[in-house]
């Protein structure tokens, strides 16, 4: 559970006056907020020869679709994109000004200006004005006037470049939720786990203390084996014991979820001032942890997987967690690439399941499908307007983060999550459903004030039809909106 180093890089002029953080390993990387629209970055590489290239990049998930800048002696400051795990492609628009770089010592580093909302949306990302920016690096050689594959000089962290996060540790609680041992045990066998399936939901309990603050806002997360941890879901429970109906059965996910963490997701979730998840209400948590072994069974492996939650006192809003999308209501013929019809996946939350109570601020959103899934889209309509859209990911299975999410849900707006799937190394049909070798097309929305629909998805066995308290006909999707573009 150690946090990562964080502080000022001193020795190298061109980064002094920066925030920096490092992954214990070999990267820095260094952010200042310049004026309101604009960031500088920074990135120190240690190990590197002189004749190398450093890159940064902002991404919804790993490398694939990432806003990638790379920095050399040789071919100084690019401005690039990743279309696949291929060398990233040089921007038509470079978005991105270079301050200062150089390399000594067998370290390279440079800093850079760009904008905190680019126009250039299909091949630059936005720097989230609240939560963590997920960040990818890579280092390499430049050869023929190109840089080259990176190998294993690489990583990822999630940094927080715009909020304070740095909250005061007076007056808070540690609560640990580890996964459980049917004995009781602090750590799961998981060689023991797998001996008959390959996909297990393995449940475990914990008593919440019975007095103490009882909010909260920040969330650790560990995971000891994440070639078998496909996701840890918290579902709080009524009573003692995990009784009183928490949800987390094998077949659906309960309307009294918590928290949920996806495959590749970051190690700390830190909420803005003034919100927190609360649970004063309930006795039990519920830790549901879904280990898949993809048929690579482990000769001996002990799981501690598990949060720990950081506690305070009641705070201004109390803020939920809902899924929309669609799991067991869709099959996609073999054969198949991404983007074709019959790759292509809607879900639909109407207007209606949006028409009651207040506005609703959503936080962080998390795509969540399996291993054919390569895209996701959530558009955002209002007054039969399309906004601007408030997902647009090129979706990797083993990068499921929390992405920072900047919208406001009134009564009356509604939402379409769009999935594209690839089946063209299928041989037979892909049905959807909970086991890791099925599809899913869901989304995990993390939002204040607490209130409204937490499950939001398309009603099995009616056709055309979403299921928000109620079955719900969505042909308000039929005319196809107008739509406003924010760069002009």
């Amino acid at each position: 559970w150690a946090e990562r180093t964080r502080g000022v890089v001193n020795d190298i002029g061109c980064l002094a006056d920066m925030q920096c953080e490092s992954d214990h390993e070999s990267a820095t990387i260094c952010h200042l907020l310049t004026e309101e629209n604009h960031i500088e970055l920074g990135l120190l590489v240690e190990g590197v020869a002189d004749s190398s290239f450093v890159g940064l990049g902002v991404t919804e998930g790993g490398m694939y679709g990432a806003d990638i800048v790379t920095y050399s002696m040789e071919l100084g400051l690019q401005d690039r994109h990743a279309t696949g795990f291929v060398t990233p492609r040089i921007d038509a628009e470079q978005n991105g000004n270079l301050i200062c770089g150089g390399a000594e010592n067998g370290r390279m580093y440079f800093r850079f200006r760009r904008s905190l909302v680019p126009c250039d949306r299909e091949e630059d990302h936005p720097i989230p004005r609240h939560g963590m920016t997920n960040f990818i690096w890579a280092s390499g050689y430049v050869l023929n006037g190109d840089v080259t594959y990176h190998g294993s000089s690489r990583g990822t962290m999630f940094v927080n470049v715009l909020d304070d996060d740095v909250l005061p540790a007076t007056n808070t609680s540690l609560v640990n939720l580890p996964v459980l041992a049917h004995d009781g045990s602090q750590s799961v066998d998981l060689a023991a786990l797998f001996a008959t399936r390959k996909d297990v939901h393995h449940r475990s309990c914990t008593n919440l203390p019975s007095h103490g603050h009882k909010h909260a806002w920040e969330f650790s997360i560990r995971n000891d084996n994440p070639d078998y941890v496909h996701h840890m879901v918290i579902y709080l429970c009524a009573s003692a014991g995990c009784g009183g109906g928490c949800g987390g059965s094998a077949g659906g996910h309960g309307s009294n979820m918590f928290f949920s963490w996806n495959k590749g997701g970051q190690d700390r979730i830190v909420f803005p001032e003034g919100v927190a998840f609360s649970f004063a209400d309930y006795k039990s948590v519920k830790l549901e942890v879904h280990y898949n072994s993809r048929g690579n069974k482990p000769a001996a492996a002990l799981d501690q997987s598990g949060y720990n939650l950081k506690l305070g006192p009641a705070r201004d809003y109390e803020a939920e967690l809902a899924w929309f999308g669609r799991i067991s209501t869709f099959s996609l013929p073999p054969g198949k690439p991404s983007g074709s019809s019959e790759t292509t996946i809607d879900c639909f939350a109407p207007s209606q399941c949006f028409s009651h109570g207040e506005t609703k601020h959503f936080l962080f959103g998390s795509i969540h499908a399996h291993t054919r899934a390569r895209s996701a889209t959530l558009r955002h309509f209002r007054n039969h307007v399309e906004l601007e859209p408030v997902i647009r990911k090129y979706y990797d299975y083993n990068y499921q983060p929390f992405v920072p999410i900047e919208m406001e849900i009134r009564p009356g707006d509604s939402l379409q999550l769009t999935c594209q799937f690839d089946t063209t190394g299928e041989t037979s049909t892909v049905h959807g459903g909970q086991a890791t070798d099925n599809e899913m097309c869901m989304l995990f929305i993390m939002s204040y004030p607490k209130g409204g629909y937490t499950q939001i998805y398309h009603q099995p066995g009616h056709d055309r039809k979403s299921s928000c308290g109620g079955v719900i006909d969505y042909s308000e999707f039929d005319a196809p909106p107008r739509s406003l573009d924010p760069c002009t």
